[in-house]
């Protein structure tokens, strides 16, 4: 709910009724802390790619 972070991230909805509102977003870090994956939902009613992200995980983790 940080909108500081949404801001940066460039996940904060800018327009429409849900405007002000983070967008649904998962993030990867590397060990290196760097973004490592992102996944932006473009529907926010749709669930995101779980599996997805978590093999994006695990990758970051033995990298």
């Amino acid at each position: 709910r940080n909108k500081d972070f949404a801001n940066a991230y460039g996940v904060l909805l800018a327009d429409g009724p849900l405007a002000g509102v983070i967008a649904r977003v998962i993030f990867v870090v590397g060990k290196d802390g760097k973004v490592a994956y992102k996944q932006v939902v473009p529907e926010i009613t749709t669930e995101p790619n779980y599996e997805e992200a978590l093999e994006a995980a695990k990758a970051a983790a033995n990298a």
